[in-house]
């Protein structure tokens, strides 16, 4: 059997092999080869997609990644049986389900997820990103690099005794309301199910969405991706943030538009923006545009500024995670190859 990864790098790579080993033994390529794809599936047309996916009965694809219907059908046709997100969950904004279900004849094309990530790693990022953004300490970083040892740059602002936002209080929203809280911030949370851990853990209460905006200092984005917040942080809602807002995005990029973060930046509404994670268009992640310009002008031009601070997924790039999240594909993709029931699978 044939499993094409794509969006992959070389760690990934080194520990996607390792894991297969693990479990099935040092002769592993004898029951499953693995063929390594740098680019994300929606960096491919479908014609390119289908040659990719010659001969292979598996594919397991980066949370990174958006895959339309006509993705699914291709894969479907050239006989893939399997695919299989490196992710804990699978987001219907990125992934076209219906397409996934209507792939049913012969066989069906089932989706199975990683549901090892641990909500520490997303969390202890978004405080770094935090501190990052309200102390300005990638741009001083660089001032220092350059020979420039002065401390008479851009003032940071202090955290504690500000009004911190958490926007989606599942297991990582609870974390980063309760440290900040240790760190004495006010905490104001926003979530359509509200979770009583941020009023007994993080001493916070629930707020209008409308009201967060005005009231937050610092905001945290940790809502999942769905229809319903797809640029939820749009011109409307930079508007209504008190100026010089910190903003922070460790979720999803697409939560957040990114012209009118851009916007909000050049104005001064948003005083410091740091994220994790960001809206671009595919072939954008995951690639070293070093020597070439990255082909998304407002991705280029965020970027540019001093008091914007990107990160390309970094939350769940630590030693110990990448080591859970391969290790549990591995996991699946034996029981796959060796036709035994999968413990992982969305759509059984």
């Amino acid at each position: 059997m044939q499993c094409v990864v794509f969006g992959s790098g070389e760690v990934e790579r080194s520990e996607l092999s390792a894991g297969l080993r693990r479990n099935l033994g040092e002769n592993s390529s004898h029951v499953l080869t693995l063929r390594f794809v740098s680019a994300n599936v929606a960096s491919f047309d479908v014609a390119c997609l289908s040659l990719l996916c010659h001969d292979a009965h598996a594919v397991c694809i980066s949370h990174l990644d958006a895959v339309r219907a006509e993705h699914f059908h291709a894969m479907h046709l050239r006989g893939v049986r399997l695919v299989v997100l490196r992710h804990a969950s699978v987001s219907t904004a990125l992934f076209d389900l219906d397409g996934l279900r209507a792939c049913n004849t012969p066989h069906p094309l089932q989706l199975a997820r990683t549901p090892v990530l641990s909500a520490h790693v997303v969390a202890e990022l978004t405080l770094a990103l935090v501190l990052c953004a309200a102390k300005h300490i990638p741009a001083a970083a660089a001032r220092v690099r350059c020979g420039d040892l002065r401390g008479d740059f851009q003032l940071g602002t202090e955290i504690h005794g500000k009004t911190a936002g958490i926007v989606g209080t599942g297991k990582v929203g609870v974390l980063v309301a309760s440290a900040l809280r240790a760190l004495g911030c006010r905490i104001i949370a926003y979530d359509v199910a509200e979770n009583d851990s941020i009023k007994t853990l993080a001493g916070g209460q629930y707020v209008p969405l409308d009201d967060l905006w005005a009231q937050s200092d610092l905001i945290c984005l940790h809502a999942p991706l769905v229809s319903a917040t797809i640029h939820m942080v749009d011109e409307a809602a930079v508007s209504k943030m008190k100026r010089g807002v910190v903003l922070v995005n460790t979720s999803r990029g697409k939560l957040v538009d990114s012209r009118a973060v851009r916007d909000g930046v050049l104005s001064g509404q948003i005083g410091a923006l740091a994220m994790d994670v960001v809206d671009c268009a595919p072939g954008v992640l995951g690639v070293d545009h070093e020597f070439t310009a990255i082909p998304d002008p407002e991705l280029r031009e965020l970027i540019s500024l001093p008091n914007v601070t990107i990160t390309p997924t970094l939350a769940t790039r630590t030693r110990e995670s990448l080591h859970a999240v391969c290790d549990s594909v591995a996991q699946t993709l034996t029981q796959f190859a060796l036709g035994r029931p999968m413990d992982t699978v969305v759509n059984p």
